[in-house]
């Protein structure tokens, strides 16, 4: 995966690297405490995006479905198959931070939970201060859409880093296009495969920052996320595109 490629196809690589163990995920019930109604396709028959509709994606996208569950098989005249849309953000994160670096020097450096996901693990942070995981949604309450999938923390400061961990489940192993932005620097890892680092520049948050196409396995699939602020405010957000038709 490079930095310096804003869209790129990682499905195959991760299809061979597939089982892959680092960062290490410790098992914790409490990951399944918030369970929500799962986002499907709108037609079963679309699926991830051909590399030129993905253009077409913004903070305006109106079929932008909050969750971290995903139906790609059922019948579409169930209900319980889930709601119809184009994209979903994933909504539901355990964060923890932040984490020292005072004048962006820890850019690069490691804190415990890139090495091992504990929900229940306490640890020292910025300004020797305990940090520990704390349950966070996106914005999906706000009026305005385009304002909906960032992910904001509680504690947002600068010169800090966080890590948010996130499941996605899914019905059936697929490929699908992820939507990454973030304020400022941030690196994605699915299932324990590095698959998505921005630059290192100062930036505000866009939801189509950059895309890559990830194979997503049967089941639980899981998300981590390491986020930088240099000053002022701090987001991300990770989209998901269920349909081949996504230029809106």
């Amino acid at each position: 995966e490079s930095e310096e490629e804003r869209i790129k196809d990682l499905s195959e690589i991760m299809a061979q690297a597939m089982g892959g163990s680092s960062p290490q995920m410790k098992e914790s019930s409490k990951s399944d405490e918030h369970i929500e109604l799962a986002a499907r396709p709108p037609d079963s028959s679309m699926r991830s995006p051909a590399d030129r509709g993905l253009e077409g994606f913004s903070n305006q996208t109106q079929e932008l479905f909050p969750g971290n569950i995903i139906s790609l098989e059922g019948d579409e005249n169930d209900p319980s198959y889930g709601v119809p849309t184009k994209w979903v953000y994933i909504n539901s994160w355990y964060v923890i931070g932040p984490f020292p670096n005072p004048d962006r020097i820890n850019l690069r450096r490691k804190f415990a939970p890139e090495s091992v996901v504990d929900l229940e693990a306490t640890y020292i942070g910025k300004n020797n201060k305990p940090v520990k995981w704390e349950f966070e949604q996106a914005m999906s309450s706000v009026s305005r859409l385009d304002h909906r999938a960032p992910v904001i923390p509680q504690t947002s400061e600068e010169y800090g880093i966080w890590y948010a961990y996130a499941e996605v489940f899914v019905d059936k192993e697929c490929d699908l296009w992820l939507a990454v932005g973030s304020d400022d620097r941030s690196d994605i890892w699915l299932n324990g495969l590095h698959v998505w680092g921005s630059s290192n520049e100062l930036k505000v948050w866009r939801i189509n920052e950059g895309f890559r196409k990830v194979r997503f396995k049967e089941g639980r699939n899981k998300v981590l996320a390491r986020v930088e602020n240099g000053w002022h405010a701090i987001a991300w957000s990770v989209c998901i595109a269920l349909t081949d038709d996504v230029s809106l």
